[in-house]
């Protein structure tokens, strides 16, 4: 019984022990699933559906294509702190964590800041997701089905997620504030 307890699962042949494949990088999502779940209704309403979906399809094709392989991709990526690497990659992912939630608060409770005054936090939801992104990537060097280039090929995914992501946000933020200057100026 002791042997069948000491192994996830109790999966394993003879000495050796299967990998865990429960302990993959996805895990790392689930923070960042729970806070756009719980907040995303309390965005602005340029970040929901009617606005935000307002975009070129090939740009939310692309876009949605690049959000599912970087959350498919970490399925494959081994959860490990044994590395310098990795513990930057700790570092990174929970400092992203902090500036992606912050990103989110300001949206939610300064929503005139973020739109008017500096359009740039206006789109930080999209860019910030760089730094806990990069902290997956690092933490996760070491995959369970060997794919040659699969962690360069990760790399190269998430960038294009985030330029694709950002590029999003940038269009909605330039059609709001081009309409609320159309508003002003009917005011004046």
């Amino acid at each position: 019984m002791e042997k069948i307890l000491s192994r996830p699962f109790g999966l394993g042949i003879g000495n050796r022990q299967m990998p865990n494949y429960l302990l993959n990088c996805f895990i790392l999502f689930i923070p960042v699933l729970l806070c756009n779940a719980l907040w995303y209704n309390k965005l602005p309403p340029p970040y929901q559906p009617p606005r935000w979906n307002k975009i070129p399809k090939a740009l939310d094709i692309a876009e949605n294509v690049f959000r599912f392989l970087v959350f498919l991709l970490p399925l494959n990526m081994k959860i490990e702190l044994k590395t310098q690497n990795q513990s930057v990659g700790l570092f990174l992912y929970l400092l992203g964590l902090v500036v992606y939630g912050s990103s989110w608060i300001i949206q939610i409770f300064h929503t005139k800041i973020a739109w008017s005054t500096y359009p740039v936090f206006a789109m930080a939801p999209a860019f910030t997701t760089i730094i806990w992104l990069l902290g997956v990537y690092f933490i996760g060097e070491n995959t369970f089905i060997g794919i040659p280039y699969i962690h360069l090929a990760y790399f190269l995914i998430i960038l294009a997620f985030v330029v694709l992501h950002t590029y999003h946000a940038f269009l909605i933020v330039k059609k709001e504030n081009e309409k609320e200057r159309a508003d002003n100026r009917g005011k004046v």
